[in-house]
């Protein structure tokens, strides 16, 4: 837009800085603060709190957290434009979010939610909603063999598509809506000296 005589002034070449992060754990609940690496164009707050009660054999998280978004040098660091100088980025995922399963020799089954919304300087805001559901059996269970297997539907949602890299865009991946299928298979076990594992 500003034709090819402009000056480019500036350059996204090399990104630097060093992150900040204190955290405290206890057997039912986990507590953090940090920021992302300060040297970067846009550093940001970081931070979460994860309560994991325990309710009779249930595997149980609950918790809220800020996270960074590192698909890109755009939604990690944030970019600046070559002409103007003018800076964007730096997104940041902040929400609630939940999971549950049960664990047993043969068999395990579990599920997660996540509602957040995900921020960042001069970037559209979004909204996203993903969730997971998983089991698995054990089909195999010799002495020195194990063999799985599982199937796992996966869930995401997300408000805008900004997967972008011009300004107001956030450079991640965020499909409007997203589903997907999958059927681990793995077999594990020892030889004499050796161990190996294969999946599919």
């Amino acid at each position: 837009a500003a034709g090819p005589s402009a000056e480019r002034r500036y350059d996204n070449d090399r990104h630097t800085g060093l992150s900040l992060g204190v955290g405290y754990t206890t057997d039912r609940f986990t507590v953090d603060v940090g920021t992302t690496p300060l040297g970067f164009l846009l550093p940001q707050v970081l931070g979460g709190v994860q309560w994991t009660p325990e309710i009779g054999e249930l595997d149980l998280s609950l918790g809220l957290s800020r996270r960074a978004v590192t698909s890109s040098v755009l939604s990690y660091a944030g970019m600046r434009d070559p002409i103007t100088g003018k800076r964007w980025g730096g997104v940041v995922d902040s929400g609630a979010y939940g999971q549950v399963g049960l664990y047993r020799e043969r068999y395990g089954v579990s599920g997660s939610a996540r509602v957040s919304q995900l921020t960042g300087d001069d970037v559209k805001s979004n909204r996203f909603v993903g969730s997971r559901v998983a089991a698995d059996y054990k089909v195999v269970s010799w002495p020195e063999d194990r063999a799985y297997a599982g199937v796992a539907l996966n869930y995401w949602n997300y408000a805008h598509d900004l997967s972008n890299y011009t300004f107001g865009s956030g450079g991640y991946y965020s499909p409007q809506s997203y589903w997907s299928v999958s059927l681990p298979l793995e077999w594990q076990g020892r030889k004499r000296d050796w161990s190996y594992r294969f999946r599919a």
